[in-house]
């Protein structure tokens, strides 16, 4: 199947353009033809820390598009915000370049991160749990997408939540939100899925001692250059959310 975006080995030809806002690191990964990256920014010691992850499931490509292609005016709110950053704009790059959800071994990267149920994990979960164990930040996303939903946007969320309602705020200037209700295991309240602990990237996070950690879902269904709007404009307001504390 061709996709309508470009390959990550295309995105990664910005990386000399986007080290010029970040420090650019790459993360080995097995029998891989690309390695995994992290962008990260620091400001100083004493700012606080937003973690972000993008690209788990492979046919959710709006998050990193977001990610690599708005990575200055991010990096410049950042700066001007005075928050750290750590970025992993794209976990899974093989299903990312297949439009496929799972990794080349058919596992899923935002499973068993805590909670491990399943004896295999993710090559990218390995080393990704690993790394960002170095960094405590006050913040964790995880940007996903949603191809069960038509046009509604939702969250799930852990730990405090005051900084719901204003992602949910930027959510609704491009989409409807998910209406109160249970979706097959998730029970959405205003928007939010609230302490899910199903061994996602956010569960293990939250189980770290964010202060707020959490997932988005854009639904996929709808215009890409739309869910890549809303993604970034998400991103802004988690840096300034990690700004205020």
């Amino acid at each position: 199947m061709k996709i309508a975006y470009p390959s990550y080995r295309q995105l990664l030809h910005n990386i000399s353009r986007i080290k010029r806002f970040f420090n650019v690191d790459f993360l080995t990964l097995p029998n891989e033809k690309f390695k995994l990256v992290r962008f990260s920014k620091n400001i100083s010691a004493d700012c606080p820390l937003l973690i972000i992850m993008a690209g788990c499931h492979g046919e959710e490509p709006a998050p990193p598009l977001a990610i690599f292609k708005n990575y200055k005016i991010i990096s410049e709110i950042a700066k001007k915000q005075r928050v750290n950053l750590i970025i992993y704009p794209l976990v899974n790059p093989w299903g990312f370049d297949r439009n496929k959800r799972l990794n080349q071994n058919g596992l899923n990267c935002n499973s068993n991160w805590i909670h491990k149920e399943d004896k295999r994990i993710a090559d990218e979960v390995k080393i990704i749990s690993k790394d960002i164990k170095k960094f405590k930040p006050l913040i964790f996303v995880s940007i996903h997408e949603d191809d069960d939903t038509k046009k509604e946007f939702y969250i799930s969320s852990f730990g405090d939540r005051k900084y719901e309602n204003p992602l949910i705020e930027v959510g609704t200037e491009y989409f409807p939100i998910l209406q109160d209700g249970k979706y097959d295991d998730i029970k959405v309240k205003r928007g939010v899925v609230y302490n899910r602990h199903d061994g996602s990237a956010e569960d293990f996070m939250s189980y770290r001692g964010c202060k707020f950690s959490c997932c988005t879902e854009t639904p996929s269904r709808q215009p890409l250059s739309s869910r890549i709007r809303c993604n970034t404009d998400l991103i802004l307001k988690l840096i300034e959310l990690s700004k205020r504390g």
